[in-house]
């Protein structure tokens, strides 16, 4: 009599098990999808840093890529090229924005010669979350830039866009 209510209620913790490993599963896979669209969104940060600063180490000298006329031109691609393929898409792409300010600081200018302030940004990517468990599924937006003097360079400096 003893054996067969020991067999009847190790039957109902087998249940109790299964119910208690589901819950706790479903907690740790929300950490985990959280925690890697975390980790994604640095990665991502990370990497267009990374391809800003390399267009500002571009634009600071004064040169041009092959096959390139303008410098403007010049610079995105280099910045595209160093973002791991986040930029490919022409909607990415156009998010670079190359600015040049006057070394006093005191505005803008739309000229690049020497001295002058480059900045190179990438404004609004969206970084689209995976999982979106305890918030909206609306994007992560990144705004990222670099900026450095532009060094003296022989002759006049490129022309920065076409007509």
């Amino acid at each position: 009599m003893e054996e067969s209510v020991s067999l009847k209620f190790r039957g109902r913790r087998r249940g109790n098990t299964l119910v208690e490993f589901s819950l706790v599963f479903l907690l740790l896979l929300a950490f985990v999808f959280a925690a890697f669209d975390f980790t994604y969104a640095v990665f991502v940060k990370a990497t267009l840093h990374h391809a800003v600063r390399e267009g500002v180490r571009f634009a600071i000298v004064g040169k041009l890529l092959p096959g390139f006329s303008y410098q403007d031109d010049s610079i995105k691609e280099v910045v595209k090229r160093n973002a791991l393929a986040l930029l490919n898409s022409q909607s990415n792409y156009d998010r670079i924005q190359i600015s040049y300010y006057l070394a006093d600081g005191f505005g803008s200018t739309p000229n690049n010669a020497a001295g002058n302030i480059v900045v190179v940004s990438v404004q609004g990517y969206p970084v689209m979350p995976v999982a979106a468990l305890f918030r909206p599924s609306t994007p992560f937006v990144l705004t990222v830039s670099a900026m450095d003097k532009v060094e003296p360079f022989p002759g006049s400096p490129p022309p920065r866009s076409g007509p």
